[in-house]
């Protein structure tokens, strides 16, 4: 399901993604993210052919969850697990 662009039991991550015109990319931090740094924000960005945008990280994250903020298109659902004991 993770390769359908669907995240189980999982919130969005708390990030501001705002394409802009003119004025290149400005990355803000508003908690440590050890994670992630801001050279790997600028890599992704570049690979996804984004040169302006507005980024502000509330939270630590992982690079793929920058890559679905990015892409926009992922679910977030919850889920119920249901087991048979027959």
């Amino acid at each position: 399901l993770e390769v359908c662009g669907l995240r189980l039991n999982k919130q969005p991550p708390n990030i501001s993604f705002k394409r802009k015109a003119t004025g290149g990319l400005s990355v803000n931090f508003m908690c440590k993210a050890p994670s992630i740094t801001e050279k790997d924000i600028n890599d992704v960005c570049r690979e996804y052919k984004i040169h302006n945008a507005d980024i502000l990280i509330r939270e630590d994250l992982t690079v793929d969850d920058f890559c679905d903020v990015i892409e926009g298109n992922r679910h977030y659902v919850k889920c119920l697990y249901v087991y048979n004991k027959a």
